[in-house]
């Protein structure tokens, strides 16, 4: 009857093992994992770790599942042995794998689609974090010192570009690593009498903004594709002291603070508007909160403001902890992160937008390690 059948059915299952499985089948299992969770399915067994990175797997990854969007925290004194990305589908921290970065590097200075592009003393290298597979660059054309660096990865995850713009002693025309050819092409000079804001650049389809130090209320703008720089008259709000652009699904938004007295100071978001038009505000961090992440204290004090996913993270060098904002959310989200972890020295980080991709195993091309 009904009953004897059902029984036998729970004895089938109570006695069914991972490894009564199709190999194909658990594959696709481990597959459909958050990566978080995939991760650490690597520590099952022996076999399991030597295939969390193989092409096949990855493959299966990309097809179960789109990119996830992290938040990589780097510690300036101890990047190579303690390196954390914020999970937001968890809300938690994760410890990433130490030791991914070459011996020589120095800082990190852009990220994109789960690459990072890192300087040494004398070159620049592309690093995936989570395969530890690296790349050092072919020499650029043109002399140049702490140039402007900004990283874009093509839309089918597996060819990347690298711009450098500039250099801090002299006036170096712009180039394009590519890649697909391995190869650094030479191409416009930044408009004369113009002067970078060396930490705020972003790219936006197809374009590359840069906000200047000289002129005031204007923004820099490089099309990748014809290689051409323009500059685009714009309209700063009033209160502004000092902020950064970032990237928010396909919006320019500028992030700052707005200057005056208690309690008049805060952190807000604009967005770009037409050409010399007045920017729209968009959002202000709850007061309450801005005076946790404002802090107390004399003296400077650092902020970073990332744009990851759907998410705005906010970082100020005076503050144990991170804040979040939610723009697609009605009203608009704000949140303190977890706690940070305590072997972090949080008072000086790199803060990257780190969109997890398995496909990107296999997009740094030749000479890796």
């Amino acid at each position: 009857g009904g009953g004897g059948g059902g029984g036998e059915v729970e004895a089938v299952q109570e006695g069914l093992m991972l490894s009564d499985l199709p190999q194909e089948l658990v594959e696709r299992i481990r597959a459909c994992l958050p990566f978080s969770a995939y991760f650490r399915s690597s520590l099952v067994c022996k076999g399991w770790k030597d295939s969390a990175f193989s092409p096949h797997m990855l493959s299966l990854c990309a097809e179960s599942h789109p990119a996830e969007p992290w938040l990589l925290a780097l510690p300036v004194k101890h990047c190579r042995s303690c390196c954390y990305a914020f999970d937001p589908v968890f809300n938690k921290w994760r410890r990433m794998p130490p030791l991914f970065l070459p011996k020589d590097s120095v800082y990190p200075l852009a990220a994109a689609g789960g690459l990072l592009c890192l300087s040494t003393y004398t070159d620049l290298s592309i690093v995936c974090p989570l395969t530890g597979t690296s790349k050092v660059l072919p020499k650029w054309q043109e002399d140049r010192i702490d140039p402007v660096i900004g990283l874009v990865v093509e839309d089918n995850i597996r060819n990347y570009k690298v711009i450098a713009v500039g250099s801090y002693e002299t006036a170096a025309a712009t180039e394009v690593y590519d890649s697909s050819t391995n190869l650094w092409t030479v191409t416009g000079c930044l408009p004369p009498d113009t002067k970078m804001s060396f930490h705020s650049c972003v790219f936006s389809k197809g374009l590359f903004y840069c906000l200047t130090a000289e002129p005031p209320d204007t923004l820099l703008v490089y099309d990748l594709e014809t290689g051409v720089w323009n500059r685009l008259p714009v309209m700063m709000p009033s209160s502004f002291a000092y902020g950064m652009l970032v990237e928010h699904k396909g919006r320019l938004l500028l992030i700052g603070i707005s200057q005056g007295g208690e309690p008049f100071r805060s952190i807000r978001i604009w967005e770009f508007a037409k050409p010399g038009k007045e920017m729209n505000e968009l959002e202000r961090m709850p007061y309450g909160m801005f005076k946790g992440f404002w802090g107390r204290g004399k003296g400077s004090v650092s902020m970073q403001f990332v744009s990851s996913g759907h998410l705005l993270y906010f970082y100020s060098s005076r503050s144990p902890r991170l804040i979040l904002c939610d723009l697609t959310r009605k009203p608009v989200h704000w949140q303190w992160l977890p706690a940070t972890p305590a072997d972090v020295d949080w008072g000086e980080i790199h803060l990257l937008n780190f969109c997890i991709h398995p496909v990107l195993n296999s997009s740094l091309g030749s000479q890796e390690s």
